[in-house]
């Protein structure tokens, strides 16, 4: 009698955070995972010994910021991928800049890798996905409903990105395709470590005191701030449920804004997200 064969998913950056997370939980729940990472001969020198030398996880290159390098990586590994139960993208990437001083290449680089990027490899996958009735999730964000400053590339990248969840889910919801968006507030993770610092053009700028007040905003000193394993278990629970809602979110923040963009007009609701900011701003220069 043969075994079943594990489901197959393919999730985008597992280097660290909520990526990594997830993948330990999909493990030790019999998932094969295909993971990416910008550089997987480092990636599996890092990881727990249990987790590197796991047969049901394969490691694969990937750079999610050009057409060019998604195209390549979908070519490379069209027949591994050929057969995936799901698709969960994770990857992702964020920066602080002013919208006038931001370099456009860096601005198209943001778009690529947290919008464009999953929508492309999406478009690629689609037939296969669709044919095997995959689930699809993407992990948006809260700024897609309510933008900060100095994050515009990495804000109107995860709105188009929970936009376009929403469009493909009635697209594809009569052929047997699952569509999901999750959507976390602040993340205690290395994520906010990662972003490049401040550039000497906004430090030197108008805008100086102010970005630097922003960037020193850190909830991860919040007790109430979700953690990167409370939120691949979100993602897990939702892979797992066929009667999940289309959007789920995670923490305080994501409760409080979807609240107050319910409940208050647009006038005010950034209006009290100009107090919230000012308040902090003024905190940071005590």
């Amino acid at each position: 009698m043969h075994k079943k064969p594990h489901p197959k998913i393919l999730v985008t950056g597992i280097s660290s955070g909520i990526g990594l997370e997830l993948c330990k939980i999909l493990l030790a729940n019999n998932y094969q995972v295909i993971g990416t990472t910008r550089h997987s001969s480092t990636t599996i020198t890092s990881l727990p010994p249990h987790l590197a030398t796991n047969p049901n996880l394969i490691l694969l290159d990937y750079h999610q910021d050009s057409r060019t390098s998604i195209e390549d990586f979908y070519k490379k590994n069209q027949v591994l991928l050929s057969d995936l139960q799901g698709f969960i993208s994770n990857a992702g990437s964020g920066q602080l800049n002013s919208i006038e001083n931001c370099s456009w290449d860096d601005f198209e680089k943001l778009q690529w890798i947290n919008g464009l990027g999953p929508m492309l490899l999406t478009k690629l996958l689609l037939p296969q996905l669709i044919k095997n009735q995959a689930t699809l999730i993407y992990v948006s964000s809260v700024v897609a409903h309510l933008a900060f400053p100095f994050k515009a590339a990495y804000c109107s990248a995860k709105s188009s990105l929970s936009s376009f969840a929403s469009s493909l889910r009635h697209e594809v919801k009569s052929q047997g395709a699952r569509v999901h968006v999750i959507e976390p507030g602040w993340v205690k993770s290395n994520f906010h470590q990662r972003i490049p610092p401040i550039q000497a053009a906004d430090l030197h700028s108008v805008y100086g005191n102010y970005i630097e007040a922003f960037a020193h905003l850190d909830g991860d000193k919040d007790p109430k701030t979700s953690t990167s394993l409370q939120v691949a278990q979100t993602i897990f629970d939702v892979l797992q449920n066929p009667r999940a809602p289309f959007r789920k979110g995670c923490g305080r923040d994501y409760r409080a804004v979807r609240l107050i963009l319910r409940l208050l007009p647009d006038q005010l609701a950034l209006s009290l997200m100009d107090h919230y900011l000012q308040k902090k701003y003024k905190r940071t220069h005590v």
